[in-house]
């Protein structure tokens, strides 16, 4: 691991050079309640993200709210004006990751709250119409879905974890902090890992045939979720069955890092 002189990022492996060029830099774009979900559209050179969450005028605990919001670019031309912000969504389910379809449509991780069901929905960023498209699994309802990604064959690989229960403004859970895939096709939601302690962001490899999962479930404080700077990164098939993940392999660890044979691909975390 190591970062050089005016270099804002800190670099595991010399491939990541090639990412940054020779004088990568880091700007500010807007000062903003940005917090989780951020979605670049290239066609309308925007950024949609999701927004803190914060409190209602309800007299009852855990009500909070999260707004979709977007941000209207103009090319590398920083920092953005702060008119050039708007509300997508003003009240979101308490959203938090979110992901483009195939055809441009905003697929989004509702957690929900106490008296309004989490799941997956999709946002038409034409019309403004937007539909779950499923919030349950086997009859039971989701924990707080948390992030996701859409495969080239149009399936939807989500994560759902109890951080809403955890956070004071969900009940408690009836399943297990999941890995699910949805199949819009047939209409059918999968399992297809559920041995992770806190399953949290998403990626596929570039050829699909990995799924990344990041764990951030090392630590928990005893009155809700403390997040923490890294998280163990995980290895699955994708094309395996559901409930039966494959060659998962550590990536990258909590300081201190484990012995693995790719610490020297990745280095320490900071």
């Amino acid at each position: 691991m190591y970062r050089s002189n005016n270099n804002p990022f800190i670099t595991h492996h010399d491939a990541f050079k090639d990412v940054l060029d020779d004088a990568p830099r880091l700007i500010k774009v807007i000062d903003a309640d940005a917090h989780e979900g951020p979605v670049y559209v290239p066609d309308e050179d925007t950024l949609y993200f999701t927004t803190l969450p914060m409190p209602l005028a309800d007299p009852r605990p855990g009500f909070q709210n999260v707004a979709i919001k977007q941000l209207a670019l103009n090319g590398e031309c920083f920092p953005v004006a702060v008119a050039n912000l708007s509300v997508v969504r003003s009240a979101a389910n308490m959203a938090n990751g979110m992901t483009l379809d195939h055809t441009g449509r905003l697929v989004i991780c509702e957690q929900g709250t106490r008296s309004e069901h989490g799941g997956i929905s999709r946002l038409n960023l034409e019309t403004g119409v937007c539909e779950t498209l499923v919030d349950a699994w086997a009859g039971l309802r989701f924990n707080s879905p948390n992030d996701v990604v859409v495969k080239r064959d149009g399936t939807i690989w989500f994560t759902d974890l109890s951080y809403g229960f955890l956070q004071g403004f969900k009940p408690e859970p009836l399943i297990g902090d999941y890995v699910y895939r949805y199949d819009p096709c047939a209409d059918r939601v999968s399992v297809v890992a559920d041995s992770f302690d806190k399953p949290n962001g998403l990626a596929f490899s570039p050829d699909e045939s990995t799924l990344y999962i990041g764990d951030s479930g090392a630590i928990q404080g005893p009155k809700g979720l403390s997040f923490i700077k890294t998280s163990q990164v995980w290895g699955c098939g994708a094309a395996s069955p559901p409930h039966t993940p494959t060659s998962r392999e550590v990536w990258r660890g909590l300081r201190p890092l484990q012995t693995s044979p790719w610490d020297d691909y990745l280095g320490a975390s900071p």
